[in-house]
């Protein structure tokens, strides 16, 4: 049972009850042709979570270092890193609307990693690089998931972009859809047993009610839905979402509570999650053991200089050939 008490009937943050994403089947993990018609097929497909085998995230293991090394072979490459919407930097950065500022890759790991480089006090995060296209070795050093990748080589599916999000254990991604399908792993971290993510997913059925105005906002895939994440005080240390009913007009926070069809996981290092295309999703990095959570009631979204963890994320957009004929909506 969650404990909420602390927010009483006036507060501005509303408690969003959310039922677990399921673990994908062996009978689907294992097979590239059943993956396929359960996207395809005619029940519409939910989020699976394909779990990584225990023993990949036992310590010791080489794949943090190796990734680092590759990045750190290109560390000369300016690469645009971002603030996030709902930081107040100061003024004087003259940063532009988006907080977005461009740095070299080495300077960004210097800070992510051992905090050497000195940068403002905010969660920043390389978030939607194309490091496959920029980066030599790194498609080599990372590869599509088996699950996808039969699928592209039997043109029963065409990949779109990979996506890597490398940040500090506060960034965060805000509510927003994608006209694609995706398969999210969590590639590498500084702990494997400490550092996740943890995601929010809503169905395309409330794109109604997540959709922004068609006046006075920029991108129509992004939800003004602002959430924040609440720690537990249970055994299993896990995470309720809390809305800001104040960030969207009206009694939109609670439609969105009454409909009942939220979901949420937390993925670890090798996980991988699969999210149908046009649900709309939240993704925030947490710390499983200690303190580190985007929580209610803290500043954790910034940072001083020095970050305490990373993790890097990989997204792999694409579509089956069997629905692009579909054309996305918001709604």
């Amino acid at each position: 049972m969650s404990r909420l008490s602390n927010i009483g009937s006036g507060s501005d943050l509303l408690p969003l009850r959310t039922k677990a994403v399921q673990d994908a089947p062996r009978s689907l993990a294992s097979s590239p042709a059943a993956f396929l018609h359960y996207m395809c097929g005619p029940i519409e497909p939910t989020p699976l979570i394909f779990r990584a085998a225990e023993q990949s995230r036992e310590p010791g293991r080489t794949r943090d270092l190796e990734f680092l090394q590759t990045l750190r072979a290109a560390g000369d490459r300016m690469v645009e890193i971002e603030a996030g919407r709902d930081v107040d930097l100061d003024e004087c950065l003259h940063l532009p609307h988006d907080h977005r500022v461009t740095v070299p890759l080495n300077t960004y790991l210097d800070w992510l990693c051992d905090g050497t480089a000195e940068f403002p006090q905010a969660s920043w995060y390389l978030a939607q690089w194309y490091a496959q296209d920029e980066v030599p070795g790194m498609r080599d050093a990372v590869r599509a998931p088996s699950l996808l990748t039969p699928l592209i080589e039997d043109s029963k599916a065409d990949m779109y972009r990979c996506g890597f999000f490398i940040g500090p254990p506060t960034a965060m991604s805000p509510l927003h859809s994608d006209p694609y399908c995706n398969l999210y792993t969590l590639h590498a971290s500084s702990d494997a047993s400490a550092h996740a993510k943890h995601w929010l997913l809503l169905p395309p059925s409330l794109g109604r009610l997540l959709s922004p105005p068609s006046h006075g906002y920029g991108q129509p895939n992004m939800s003004p839905l602002d959430c924040r994440l609440r720690r537990r005080q249970d055994e299993d240390g896990g995470f309720d979402v809390l809305m800001d009913r104040t960030s969207v007009p009206g009694q939109t926070a609670q439609d969105v509570l009454d409909t009942g069809v939220a979901l949420s996981c937390v993925i670890r290092e090798g996980d991988m999650l699969f999210v149908p295309r046009r649900w709309w999703h939240r993704v925030e990095n947490v710390v499983l053991q200690g303190e580190g959570a985007r929580t209610e009631g803290t500043q954790n979204v910034r940072q001083s200089g020095r970050s305490l963890g990373w993790t890097v994320g990989v997204g792999w957009w694409f579509l089956p050939r069997s629905v692009q004929h579909t054309p996305w909506r918001p709604c």
